[in-house]
């Protein structure tokens, strides 16, 4: 079974990866190619590839076990589908309004507090 997660890290963090891991990686997870398969067109075993993956996997997960920016942009992502659904009830419930706005500018903060953004007066 493929771990999708994998696919996300790949997306942040495949420039830590030879270009030959970073290929196999792109075959095995997006492409969705087997091991056989990318063994063949690679010239090398079947084993290698998945040693290789495993290595690879591996990388990508302690890079972003150090840096978590793909856990910052899932929650980031998150918190903005929540602030689209708030601005759309504010259009629609304008009994409301100033309880919602209030509402809104509390996740506004706390998406600007998770992204790490530093207020600099501007």
């Amino acid at each position: 079974m493929k771990d999708l997660n994998i696919c996300i890290l790949l997306d942040f963090y495949s420039s830590l990866l030879s270009e030959k891991q970073a290929e196999m990686m792109q075959r095995y997870y997006n492409e969705d190619l087997s091991l056989s398969e990318i063994a063949a067109e690679m010239n090398i075993t079947r084993q290698g590839v998945r040693d290789a993956l495993k290595k690879s996997e591996a990388i990508l997960k302690e890079a972003e076990k150090q840096m978590g920016f793909a856990k910052r942009f899932i929650d980031m992502a998150k918190e903005l589908k929540i602030i689209r659904e708030q601005t759309e009830e504010l259009i629609t419930d304008k009994d409301n309004r100033d309880e919602k706005l209030g509402g809104l500018l509390k996740e506004i903060d706390r998406l600007r507090a998770l992204s790490g953004v530093i207020d600099y007066g501007i």
